[in-house]
């Protein structure tokens, strides 16, 4: 072998993965190392992606969200339905699902988020 990966487990490999994660955090900027600072208290964010050496992103308020009802809802009844209700148990502090949303473009993905934000940010959805 070529020293590297010993039988020992103190010497070579665990030397290697300290080595590796000391490399990656000075890659981090210095910003990045400390608490990031508080969200504004605004009803909506979206995660705006920056392109760098890797890729990084940060939560963005939406300063006027468009906010529909589940009613303004058409041929989705069944979806709307389901997300409601896993909605309203999420927010009132009951066992809920975590929510996949998946179709093709203009299928109501995000008029569903949508609503969900028109229907329950009074209590404290974001």
């Amino acid at each position: 072998m070529n020293g590297v990966f010993s039988t020992d487990p103190d010497s070579g490999l665990i030397h290697v993965l300290e080595r590796l994660t000391t490399t990656l955090e000075n890659f981090l900027p210095d910003d990045k190392k400390q608490t990031p600072p508080p969200l504004p208290d605004v009803l909506a964010y979206r995660w705006q992606y920056s392109r760098g050496m890797f890729v990084r992103g940060a939560l963005v308020p939406v300063s006027f969200p468009q906010l529909i009802a589940f009613s303004d809802l058409k041929n989705i009844d069944q979806q709307s339905e389901r997300l409601f209700k896993n909605t309203r148990q999420f927010v009132n502090g009951y066992p809920s699902n975590n929510v996949l949303m998946t179709g093709a473009r203009g299928t109501g993905k995000s008029s569903l988020v949508r609503a969900c934000l028109g229907a329950f940010h009074h209590k404290g959805l974001r």
